[in-house]
């Protein structure tokens, strides 16, 4: 869990602040989306067994927030305006956008 934490740390430092971005346990595969463009094109294949990760901030958070009910979150809301999700809840959300 530590070490997912740092690698969402790192691929916030390295993405616009608007943004939500998926990855597995190994963040080796990942994938940054923004409301309008597709899913399929911005995630590709990400390998859902195991631990798989999302979070977002601003206009793609407001997405899942509108558009995904019932998401648990797993850090909450930071003072940088981030919302995080793991395990099935992430899946779901790869699954569905």
């Amino acid at each position: 869990m530590n070490r997912a934490l740092l690698l969402l740390l790192l691929a916030f430092s390295t993405h616009a602040s608007a943004v939500l971005v998926c990855a597995n346990d190994t963040y080796s595969e990942h994938g940054q989306w923004y409301v309008g463009q597709s899913a399929d094109t911005a995630f590709g294949q990400i390998d859902t067994v195991g631990d798989v990760w999302c979070y977002a901030t601003a206009a793609e958070l407001s997405y899942v927030k509108t558009n995904f009910s019932g998401l648990r979150l797993v850090t909450g809301r930071t003072s940088a305006g981030i919302m995080w999700w793991q395990g099935d809840d992430a899946v779901f959300i790869l699954n569905n956008l």
